[in-house]
C-alpha cells in the first residue's frame, strides 16, 4: 500500500499550478496575459459598481450593430469575396483551398453533427467578444475586428483585434480551443495560427502578432508571441 500511494501522482494545488502558469508565462515572455492580469488587480472596486456591467453592455451591443452594419453592406458578389483567400484558411489542405476559391461543388458532403458545429461557433463568437471587451476595460484595445482588404496578396479577411501594450502594437488572435489542443500547444501556437497571423500582419503593416487561446474545457489563456519573419512568410 505505502508503494502504490508513493508512486501516485499528487494532485497540484490552486497556489502551485498558478505558480508553475505564472512561471511558463514569464519563459514565453508574455505581455496580453500580464495586463489584463494587472488590470483585474487595480480595479477590484470599479468591477463591482453597476457601471462597469453597464459599460461591458455597451461594448457588447456597439460590437454586435457594428458587424450588423458590416454584414448588411457586405458585397458577398464582389471579386475580393469569391476569389480572395481568408486568412484563417491559409493553414487548411491546399485542396480545399483552392476548390473554395473556384467555387467548386461538394460532390461528397462529408458527415457533419449541425448541433455541434453551431455550438462551437456560437462559443468562439460569444468567447473573442467577451476577450475583446476584457481587453477594452484594459485599456489596450486599439479596434475589434480589424478589416484586412489586401489586392496585392488577395487577403480578405478580418483580425480579430488590434492592441497597444506599452508602445507595440500587437495584431490579435482569438482561438477557443479545448483541454487536449490545449496542453499540447508548448512552444508556440499552431503551424495554421502562425501562418494566418502572418497573413494579417503583412497586410496590416503591424510586425508582431498574438495568438490568445481560450481553453473551454478549464477557463485558462494560453499567449503565445508571434514576430513576422519576412523569410516564413
Amino acid at each position: 500500500f505505502r508503494h502504490f500511494c508513493q508512486n501516485q501522482e499528487t494532485p497540484m494545488s490552486p497556489n502551485s499550478q498558478l505558480m508553475k502558469d505564472v512561471v511558463l508565462s514569464e519563459k514565453r515572455g508574455d505581455v496580453l496575459i500580464p495586463a489584463l492580469t494587472a488590470y483585474l488587480r487595480r480595479s477590484v472596486k470599479e468591477r463591482q459598481d453597476k457601471q462597469f456591467v453597464m459599460r461591458d453592455c455597451d461594448l457588447t451591443i456597439a460590437c454586435f450593430k457594428e458587424r450588423k452594419t458590416e454584414y448588411n453592406h457586405r458585397d458577398d458578389s464582389s471579386i475580393a469575396a469569391k476569389t480572395y483567400y481568408h486568412p484563417s484558411s491559409l493553414g487548411s489542405c491546399l485542396r480545399m483551398q483552392w476548390y473554395s476559391r473556384t467555387g467548386a461543388p461538394e460532390t461528397a458532403p462529408r458527415a457533419s453533427d449541425p448541433l455541434r458545429e453551431y455550438m462551437v461557433f456560437e462559443m468562439g463568437t460569444y468567447v473573442g467578444v467577451a476577450l475583446q471587451n476584457f481587453m477594452a476595460h484594459a485599456g489596450i484595445l486599439v479596434r475589434r475586428e480589424v478589416p484586412v482588404l489586401d489586392h496585392v496578396q488577395k487577403i480578405i479577411g478580418h483580425a480579430d483585434a488590434l492592441v497597444k501594450i506599452g508602445d507595440v502594437l500587437y495584431v490579435v488572435e482569438l482561438k477557443t480551443i479545448n483541454s487536449r489542443r490545449f496542453l499540447e500547444l508548448l512552444d508556440g501556437p499552431s503551424e495554421a495560427h502562425r501562418i494566418q497571423c502572418h497573413a494579417y500582419m503583412s497586410s496590416l503593416k503591424v510586425w508582431r502578432a498574438i495568438t490568445l487561446y481560450f481553453d473551454k474545457d478549464t477557463n485558462k489563456l494560453k499567449e503565445f508571441q508571434v514576430p513576422f519573419d519576412k523569410d516564413y512568410h
